[in-house]
C-alpha cells in the first residue's frame, strides 16, 4: 500500500532564529512521505540562506523541497 503524501508547510517570514529547530523536528518525524513548503515571503534576515542550505542537506528525507 502506498503512503500519502503530506505536506507540510512552514511560514519562516524573518524567524531565522527558530527555522533549524522547526525544520529539524519536521525532518525527525517518522512518517516516510513529506513534501515540505518553506515560505519566506521576502524575508530581510538568513531565513532563505538557512532554508536553503536545509533543502541541499536534506533532500534525500523528503519527497519535495519548495522554497516560496
Amino acid at each position: 500500500m502506498t503512503l500519502p503524501l503530506v505536506s507540510v508547510a512552514v511560514p519562516a517570514y524573518n524567524h531565522a532564529p527558530f527555522l533549524p529547530d522547526c525544520l529539524a523536528s519536521i525532518r525527525d518525524q517518522t512518517y516516510p512521505c513529506l513534501e515540505l513548503v518553506i515560505v519566506y515571503d521576502g524575508s530581510t534576515d538568513n531565513t532563505l540562506a538557512i532554508a536553503k542550505r536545509f533543502a541541499v542537506d536534506h533532500a534525500r528525507r523528503f519527497e519535495h523541497i519548495a522554497i516560496l
